[in-house]
């Protein structure tokens, strides 16, 4: 269900096109994709959650840390959460489900 949920990844050169990085726990793997502006912050957690089966099965958050701010609102857009493009997020774990 979450992988249907994805939203297509925009071109290259689309106007609010936003090239986002996820570091994982551990801080060894990362993930990379473009999104649009106008996704929902869900939309990373879906990508999160379909591309890292580590962190699927726990509680986490996203957040950034210059500055500091989690990103738990899932259905406010990137764009009106701040997420801009080149944007660097961490997985942070909260707790076990």
């Amino acid at each position: 269900a979450k992988r249907a949920r994805l939203p297509p990844e925009p071109p290259a050169g689309e106007a609010g096109r936003l090239a986002v990085v996820v570091r994982l726990p551990g801080g060894q793997q990362r993930l990379q994709r473009a999104f649009r502006a106008s996704d929902p912050v869900g939309a990373l957690y879906d990508y999160v959650d379909v591309h890292s089966a580590e962190v699927a099965d726990q509680r986490y958050r996203l957040v950034s840390t210059m500055p500091r701010k989690a990103y738990e609102d899932r259905q406010q857009s990137l764009g009106d959460a701040g997420i801009q493009n080149q944007f660097v997020l961490m997985v942070e774990l909260t707790a076990k489900v």
